[in-house]
């Protein structure tokens, strides 16, 4: 029997293989706004960079999946279809917390620490010399 292809299927191994630049938000206490980028790939390291202040920051950023499996047990049912699937790590919207580092053309480090699901859904703060920004993806 031959195998059948599917092409929305290639597409997508291409696009986890080649990253996706995403654009993501800073937010100061003041209401003022920077936009940067952020690279979303299937394999470390991931890219991270923002202008900010008149100064380029570019650096890397490091992610792990945050066990829900008990509170989504809990919520859904351990028979449930939702809980079936997270367990069996076919999920693609697990929660993920992330670290990045990024050094500043300036000389200036910047943090961050962020929580997302998929590619375009997730928050944190960035510390800058003892500045909180919100990140938003």
């Amino acid at each position: 029997m031959p195998i059948r292809r599917k092409p929305w299927c290639l597409f997508g191994v291409l696009l986890a293989l080649a990253g996706c630049d995403q654009e993501f938000r800073l937010l100061a206490d003041d209401g003022s706004e920077t936009r940067g980028t952020i690279v979303i790939n299937s394999s470390p390291p991931n890219e991270i960079a923002i202008a900010l202040k008149g100064e380029e920051f570019a650096g890397y950023w490091r992610s792990y999946v945050v066990d829900e499996s008990e509170a989504i047990r809990t919520h859904y049912g351990a028979w449930s279809s939702t809980y079936k699937t997270y367990a069996s790590g076919l999920s693609s919207l697990k929660l993920r917390h992330a670290h990045a580092v990024m050094r500043g053309s300036k000389g200036s480090l910047m943090e961050c620490e962020f929580d997302y699901r998929g590619e375009k859904n997730g928050q944190g703060v960035c510390d800058l010399a003892g500045v909180k920004y919100r990140l938003l993806l």
